[in-house]
């Protein structure tokens, strides 16, 4: 069974968006997961232009961000609002991975197990499929 599903029926739609205190370690999250992707210079873009996006800037350079672990990342995601918008930005992020690698699936289904979610459903058009992380990260 797929982790990411493109039923429109079952896509979260997010109040508000998430507090700022969790956009580093979503957008940290994006960056491993586009380091596990076939075309990582397009994953790490995605993530680029979501923190631009939300006015995070630089964060790849701030000391908090550099010491955060892949655990670490997905402990501080204390709610579901947080967890959820983690998993539509690593599924937009494997968009990315145009072989469909397996190692990038793993990784995607390894956080999800940390995070304690169940299958994701997502758009399948990328442009809405953005759109929807946006609403996640940014009020």
């Amino acid at each position: 069974m797929s982790h990411v599903q493109h039923d429109p029926r079952h896509i979260p739609r997010p109040d508000h968006a998430v507090r700022n205190a969790f956009l580093e370690p979503i957008l940290f999250l994006g960056d491993l997961m586009a380091a596990t992707v076939g075309n990582r210079a397009e994953g790490e873009r995605t993530v680029d232009r979501l923190g631009e996006f939300c006015a995070v800037t630089g964060f790849r350079g701030q000391q908090s961000y550099q010491r955060l672990t892949e655990d670490a990342a997905c402990e501080m995601l204390s709610n579901e609002r947080a967890r959820t918008a983690a998993l539509v930005v690593l599924a937009l992020v494997l968009k990315t991975d145009s072989d469909g690698g397996e190692e990038a699936k793993a990784f995607f289904s390894r956080i999800r197990e940390k995070l304690g979610q169940e299958p994701i459903a997502v758009p399948s058009h990328h442009d809405e499929h953005l759109g929807l992380a946006l609403q996640f990260l940014r009020d």
